[in-house]
C-alpha cells in the first residue's frame, strides 16, 4: 500500500503540479518524508511530554471519548507533528540515521 501511495504522489507531484498546484497541498507532507526520524519521535519525546506537563492531555483525552471526537484528537496531534517537523526543517536541523 506505501508504493502505491508513493506512485499516486510522485504522479500527483509531478504531472498535475501546474494546473493543479499539487505542490503547495503536499508540501507539508514533503517537509516531513525529508526529515522523517523526527516525525517517527516527536509525538511521544516532545508532543506528549509537553501536554502533560501543560495538563492538557488528561482533559483532552476526557473530552474525547467518543470515537468521532477522539478521531478529530488524532488530526490535531498529527498535524501539531508535522508542523514541528516542518518547524526543524526549516531551522535546517535534520535526523539521519547511520
Amino acid at each position: 500500500m506505501s508504493l502505491f501511495l508513493w506512485v499516486n504522489l510522485t504522479i500527483a507531484i509531478e504531472d498535475f503540479d501546474q494546473p493543479f498546484q499539487t505542490r503547495r497541498w503536499l508540501q507539508l507532507a514533503i517537509d516531513n518524508g525529508r526529515n522523517p526520524m523526527v516525525a517517527y519521535v516527536a509525538y511521544a519525546n516532545v508532543l506528549l511530554p509537553l501536554f502533560n506537563l501543560t495538563r492538557l492531555h488528561p482533559g483532552l483525552s476526557l473530552l474525547t471519548q467518543a470515537p468521532v471526537l477522539a478521531m478529530m484528537r488524532a488530526i490535531v496531534y498529527t498535524l501539531f507533528v508535522a508542523l514541528f517537523t516542518r518547524w526543524l526543517l526549516r531551522l535546517k536541523l535534520v535526523w539521519r540515521t547511520g
